[in-house]
């Protein structure tokens, strides 16, 4: 991949602050795309998070649905609508 001559921000890391900061800037402000860079080891979004959740053996995330990267409390909940077996009582609220 070849970079771009001039970036107007550079966020360091692939986790789960990038991955929301940069949900946030797509939304807020969608002339950013192409002008910011993610820089991360592993190339890949949340794979600390993943690696983590595989040491400890946990399948999957137990947070309330509100938790979650999109700046809308509520997207998480929206995207599941027809996806009843994927959110448990008490974390579908």
């Amino acid at each position: 991949m070849a970079l771009p001559n001039y970036i107007d921000l550079a966020i360091v890391g692939a986790g789960v602050q990038a991955l929301t900061l940069t949900t946030h800037l797509l939304q807020k402000r969608a002339k950013y795309d192409h002008k910011f860079l993610v820089f991360d080891p592993s190339q890949t979004w949340l794979s600390q998070w993943q690696q983590q959740f595989a040491a400890q053996q946990i399948p999957s995330l137990r947070s309330p649905a509100v938790h979650h990267p999109d700046p809308n409390p509520h997207q998480l909940r929206t995207f599941a609508e027809h996806r009843h077996n994927e959110l448990f009582p008490p974390y579908d609220k």
